[in-house]
């Protein structure tokens, strides 16, 4: 008898079923998360209008050719730039609502509309753009969005900049906090959509305590170390958090410069960052702490400095460019590009005595620690059995000349009778500038020019050349 299977639309029924079984399960272990999830999906697709909506007004005024008002019919120099000493924040929580302003940003005045005209779209909105001053009937907007809480308290609202504009919101769920650290804006944590992301200033509302949304939520701030601390040595540092309420903390999470560390489940809550030179620089940590419940609350930022000195370090530089003496021939290619190609088949070539080449060489950029030696280096050689070339280091550092003279500088034999005519190397290194005998500065080498001067002791023939370049300790 022939086995029976299961057919395509039983098998469309079990999936249809366990998927549903799947959402209920979701939505009854963590139905918090997912109505921050929906006010979060509410807030991006608001923003989403606004910039839309802003954008055609920038466009059709420029079609028109009329004025870009981006502070509206009621408002005039309340733009970044505009000459007001108290630019505005346009605020969509209404003026009527029984919240008082925070304290704004220095420099900056809170603009609210009374609840009965908030959401106009003719400038007397929150956002005080005329969007009904369009060209062709066409109108971006039959309403101003607002956020889905629209409160001071709870620090969710939306806030519009201009000239040009930036909008800015906060997320309050986990999936959606990510897009708030990755859209290019200059503020951890909030959310930031427009032309200019760096004209709308630091809001200290924006970093409230989380509003209860009927539950009671965690506190969570870093204890230690301080913020503004600076780190000299390589070691281990300790994110210490402070996490506790009637609820208690089931997880903290340690964020540095808006990416996820790691975490922690048990009391004493900490982040162990072991830290090197290679962590140079200015980082902003925060921790994110969460109850039994999935509820969330994040810590203001602190900000740590590493700085630890870095060891004993070499810059190669090689010539750039033709210096104030160009006596020698270049043999296989330029003159720059033969003494930095690696090889012995190219090189330049002089066969007068006394006589001179220099080279503009590389700039060293951004130098940081003092100079502890200078080398100069060459590989060179004679030509003619029967003779005995010397060169000496020559150079101009800030004008001035060094090995012009017979008695100046160390002298390099190339060879002497029955050479066997190979290329070798040379060095001699310099602690200190040989010019000014002072110690030497990145302004030194940056002006610097090096060369060789040739000397014929004995014979004819020539001396050959087929690399310079200087090291730099520091």
């Amino acid at each position: 008898m022939p086995k029976k299977g299961f057919t395509l639309v039983e098998l469309l029924i079990v999936i249809g079923i366990l998927t549903i079984i799947s959402v209920i399960l979701v939505l009854i272990l963590n139905p918090v998360e997912y109505l921050r999830r929906a006010r979060d999906s509410r807030r991006l697709k608001d923003y989403a209008l606004i910039n839309q909506a802003v954008n055609f007004y920038s466009y059709n005024s420029s079609v028109k050719g009329g004025e870009l008002d981006l502070d509206g019919p009621n408002y005039s120099g309340s733009c970044v730039n505009d000459g007001d000493p108290a630019q505005r924040l346009f605020v969509s929580v209404p003026s009527d609502s029984g919240e008082g302003s925070p304290t704004p940003p220095d420099g900056w005045t809170y603009t609210r509309a009374n609840s009965a005209a908030f959401r106009g779209v003719d400038g007397s909105g929150w956002l005080p753009i005329n969007f009904t001053d369009t060209s062709g009937g066409i109108q971006p907007l039959n309403i101003l969005p607002v956020d889905p809480t629209n409160t001071f308290e709870s620090g969710f609202y939306y806030t519009y900049t201009c000239g040009s504009y930036e909008l800015n919101m906060r997320f309050e769920s986990e999936k959606y906090q990510e897009l708030a650290e990755n859209d290019s804006g200059t503020e951890s944590g909030v959310y930031e959509l427009g032309s200019d992301l760096t004209i709308a200033p630091v809001q200290t509302a924006y970093h409230p305590v989380e509003a209860s949304l009927d539950a009671i939520f965690p506190t969570v701030s870093i204890t230690s170390p301080a913020s503004g601390a600076s780190y000299t040595a390589a070691g281990p540092v300790n994110i210490q958090v402070d996490a506790s309420d009637d609820v208690g903390v089931n997880m903290v999470t340690f964020y540095k410069d808006g990416v996820s560390q790691g975490f922690d489940t048990s009391s004493p809550y900490e982040f162990t960052w072991n830290i090197t030179s290679a962590d140079n620089g200015t980082y902003k940590w925060h921790a994110r702490a969460f109850d039994a419940a999935n509820n969330m609350t994040m810590s203001s930022e602190i900000s740590l400095t590493v700085n630890i000195p870095v060891g004993p370090q070499t810059i190669t530089l090689y010539p750039s460019l033709i210096g104030t003496y160009t006596g020698w021939v270049p043999f296989g290619g330029t003159a720059t590009s033969v003494l930095r190609d690696g090889t012995d088949t190219t090189y330049i070539s002089g066969g007068t005595n006394l006589e001179t080449r220099t080279f503009g060489m590389e700039q060293v950029q951004s130098p940081a620690g003092n100079i502890t030696a200078v080398r100069w280096n060459i590989r060179a050689r004679d030509t003619n059995v029967n003779s005995i070339w010397e060169i000496r280091p020559y150079m101009i550092i800030g004008g001035q000349l060094y090995g012009d003279t017979i008695d100046e500088g160390p002298i390099i034999p190339l060879g002497t009778v029955n050479d066997d005519f190979v290329f070798r190397p040379y060095m001699v290194s310099f602690s200190n500038n040989p010019i000014s005998g002072s110690e030497w500065s990145w302004s030194d080498v940056n002006s610097l020019e090096a060369g060789v001067m040739l000397w014929n002791k004995q014979g004819s023939g020539s001396a050959l050349v087929s690399e310079l370049y200087l090291e730099v300790d520091y």
